[in-house]
């Protein structure tokens, strides 16, 4: 008498699968499927209506993935989890935005099992403020290094800079902190690629997972 289930079968892939891409604009070849994969959770933001997660299995390129929608109040960092959702393109629009580029992400999804808890974090990527401006680190944990070109916004965005022409944000999605205007700061958290909206551009930005992300360094 029970009522048949809607959701539909899961395909089961790595996160590797699901994100690695030869797509110009970066886009996953598995776009409007339904998936389920597998990782250690990397950051939790449970604020408001754009909640997110973001999972890795191992560490390098292609292997981390956010998750938009609320974690369960359990979740915490290190946790092994299994995940099913939709793949989806969260790319730019309005006046200042780039439809053609955006994050590749799980949406519409929950969290079908923890595994277990206490894993160490994957190990990130360290990269220079250019180099980490591209689609295979996007998910992934990363650290870097620069000056403090601009502080904090309104929205607690702020951006560093290691060359001429090459910047990249510091996001207050999993932890907040506020740096000054000349600061030398190293950098680690999740990868995101924001596609921009009618009062943001296209950018890269980095969100660490704890204010114990970012260290101010200090010549010695």
């Amino acid at each position: 008498g029970a009522a048949n289930s809607v959701e539909p079968t899961p395909t089961a892939l790595s996160i590797y699968d699901i994100q690695y891409t030869t797509d110009v604009y970066g886009a996953s070849p598995h776009v409007d499927e339904y998936v389920e994969t597998s990782g250690i959770v990397t950051g939790v933001d449970r604020l408001g209506s754009n909640s997110a997660f973001a999972i890795q299995n191992g560490s390098g390129p292609w292997n981390g993935i956010y998750c938009f929608w609320g974690a369960p109040e359990e979740i915490v960092l290190g946790d092994s989890v299994t995940v099913r959702g939709y793949v989806t393109e969260y790319n730019g629009s309005g006046l200042l935005g780039d439809p053609d580029r955006g994050l590749t992400e799980l949406a519409t999804g929950y969290v079908t099992a923890v595994h277990s808890s206490g894993h160490a974090l994957p190990a990130p990527v360290v990269l220079s403020v250019g180099g980490l401006q591209d689609e295979m680190y996007e998910g992934i944990l990363i650290t870097t290094q620069g000056v403090v070109t601009e502080g904090p916004d309104e929205y607690a965005v702020w951006k560093i800079s290691d060359a001429p022409g090459d910047t990249a944000s510091v996001n207050d999605r999993f932890a907040v902190v506020a740096p000054t205007m000349g600061q030398t700061m190293q950098v680690t958290g999740v990868l995101n690629e924001y596609g921009g909206s009618d009062n943001v551009p296209h950018s890269w930005r980095i969100e660490p997972a704890t204010q114990e992300d970012v260290v101010e360094l200090v010549p010695g």
